[in-house]
């Protein structure tokens, strides 16, 4: 006999606070009368928990996981967030008691309830009662990786659920579905197509059959030939394509032009000839005899020209001309291929020779295009190309330094490989091997932001390609600007102080510490001369990573300062500390050897101490 439950229950507490689970658009602390909230208890499914039957869903059997309140009248769904322990691990609500079909697994879809007339999914419902609900699992076939392999290349790749099986017949695949019939190819599909079929170079390896690898139980690789048989789905498969070559030991002649016409574009167009040394690229111990145009090896069939180690990558080196041009070595091209007469003209592998032939060394005859995009006057994308030789050198185009598309936007002098300016940006340093385009990187030029209470206006600065603070704005007493959000992860970094308030009408009488980014590169003039405070007696720089440019006046009338920390100086100003008449210690980080060609202008009062 079915045992029936009721899934409605009936709360009676007055007026309290609620510690429960979270739920969505509610409080884990709910307070007020209990009478305003529905309860929904959680629990697990159990090993006979029958989905399509409400009669006889049973919390005795099920495992409970915790509970959650709803306020009356609201839109707020049940969610289970504290989940019950047992030995101290959270109860594992998400894995099926039941047992699995064969070749299924269960997948966790959420919690169930039911209403006395229909199940609720809690993902979804509104809560309009008291619930019990129990987990929800959904019974779906697994999938597995099939891949077939032509010499490395991918031909299909998909995964395929349990049950598919793969049938070789003839050195024909065959993928069919659980029902028996052809899942791939379909009617209107091609078979899949090897490379003996269309290839010059395999044209003598018929297609030997195929192998199949897979894991054991015991996850040990397993390899073996695949057999005119059916395979089922029920792992990942592996199939590779195996090729046997036709025994044949004939050798034949394969002449090398020594001499190569160039062409190439330069301020005059020229045509040279390259004389290239046999050392370069070929292994003269197997030369069969040569004259004053060619070499000629004697290859058995199949068989390579036995490169030198220099030509043994693609990256070979280059060849330099009478005019001193440098010429990437690119391949052999065939002049004649006796019985391959399609390859004529054409690049080749030199690893498998097949016949009778005669080859031509290639090297790069044209220049690179290195495209520069940018827009013009009118706001138009244009492009200009640059033409450089191999290994040559391109310097970047002129574009106006205000963009015209947004006046607040500044060139930034940099130019990128790409439009969404990811990566670093072109080094122009760098030697061109290959067609370029690049696109100019613009930024705002005046920015404004606040943080930690205080608000910040920076210009960027062209020539350290990074910003200029200009003004501050606080009301605290002590100034951190060593980490700023702003500038994480950003190339163009705050690295000048030109002024805390260029305009004068602050004097920061507030401000008795101040923390510089560690980024910093140059102080102006006149930087800090709006500080005056009597508490401001302190000044220590030393975080700044950089070798420091200080410009004339940097720290004028700070009339309260004590001591100060400087860095390492790269170049100091003028008269830094005019009017600083109360600073006793200068501590510096340069040696006093470094330093014998500054001038402090310090009252006779000041000692400094060196590094």
């Amino acid at each position: 006999m079915k045992k029936a439950i009721n899934l409605k229950f009936i709360l009676t507490l007055s007026s309290f606070m609620l510690l429960g689970c979270s739920m969505n658009g509610g409080s884990n602390e709910l307070k007020g009368n209990i009478d305003d909230y529905y309860k929904v208890n959680f629990y697990t499914d159990y090993e006979t928990f029958d989905y399509d039957d409400v009669s006889t869903w049973d919390i005795n059997k099920a495992t409970y996981l915790g509970y959650c309140y709803v306020l009356k009248g609201s839109n707020d769904k049940a969610s289970l967030i504290d989940v019950n322990k047992v030995d101290d691990k959270p109860i594992d609500y998400k894995t099926s008691k039941l047992n699995p079909v064969e070749g299924k697994a269960w997948k966790f879809k959420g919690f169930v309830a039911y209403d006395g007339q229909n199940k609720i999914d809690l993902n979804k419902a509104i809560i309009n009662d008291n619930y019990n609900a129990f987990a929800h699992f959904e019974s779906e076939w697994n999938t597995y990786n099939l891949k077939i392999l032509d010499n490395g290349n991918s031909l299909y790749n998909e995964n395929l659920e349990y049950g598919y099986k793969i049938k070789f017949d003839n050195n024909n695949i065959t993928i069919l579905n659980r029902d028996g019939d052809t899942f791939f190819p379909k009617e209107n599909e091609k078979p899949l197509s090897f490379k003996n079929n269309d290839d010059t170079y395999y044209q003598n390896y018929p297609l030997l059959g195929f192998t199949i690898s897979y894991k054991d139980n015991e996850d040990k690789e397993i390899k073996e030939e695949a057999t005119n048989k059916v395979y089922l789905i029920d792992k990942d498969y592996k199939i590779e394509a195996k090729y046997q070559e036709n025994p044949n030991y004939e050798y034949f002649d394969v002449k090398i032009d020594k001499a190569v016409e160039v062409k190439y574009q330069a301020s005059n167009s020229k045509v040279e000839t390259l004389n290239i040394p046999s050392s370069f690229f070929l292994n003269q111990r197997n030369i069969e005899k040569e004259d004053s145009t060619h070499w000629v090896y004697k290859v058995r069939y199949g068989k390579g020209l036995e490169l030198s180690k220099n030509s043994s990558s693609v990256d070979i080196d280059y060849l330099v001309s009478n005019s001193g041009v440098k010429f990437k070595f690119t391949g052999f091209k065939t002049q004649n291929y006796d019985d391959s007469t399609h390859l004529n003209g054409q690049l080749i592998d030199v690893n498998k020779i097949k016949d009778n032939c005669s080859l031509t060394p290639i090297f790069n005859d044209e220049p690179f295009q290195v495209t520069f995009y940018y827009y013009d006057s009118a706001g138009n994308l244009v492009s200009t190309i640059k033409k450089i030789l191999y290994n040559g050198k391109v310097t970047p185009v002129d574009v106006d330094r205000i963009s015209v598309v947004d006046s607040n936007l500044v060139f930034t002098g940099d130019w990128y490989g790409n439009s969404s300016f990811e990566g670093e940006p072109f080094d122009f340093s760098t030697p061109i091997s290959n067609d370029i385009a690049l696109w100019p990187k613009y930024i705002e030029k005046d920015i404004s932001f606040t943080e930690n209470e205080a608000t910040y206006s920076l210009t960027f600065d062209e020539e350290l390609k990074g910003y200029s603070l200009n003004d501050l704005l606080t009301n605290k007493a002590n100034v951190d600007m060593s980490s700023l959000d702003y500038f994480k992860n950003s190339r163009y970094g705050f690295f000048k102080i030109d002024g805390f308030n260029k305009n004068g009408s602050t004097s920061y009488k507030n401000i008795s510490s101040i923390k510089l980014p560690d980024t910093i590169k140059k102080i102006n003039n006149n930087s800090f001369l709006s500080f005056g405070s009597k508490e401001f007696t302190v000044l220590d720089l030393r975080n700044i990573q950089n070798e420091l440019e200080i410009g004339n006046h940097a720290f004028r009338a700070i009339s309260r300062l004590k001591e100060i920390y400087l860095p390492r100086i790269k170049s100091l100003g003028q008269s830094i500390f005019a009017e600083c008449d109360s600073l006793e210690k200068v501590y510096l980080s340069n040696t006093e050897e470094e330093c014998k060609d500054f001038n402090f202008n310090l009252p006779s009062s000041t000692t400094i101490i060196y590094a």
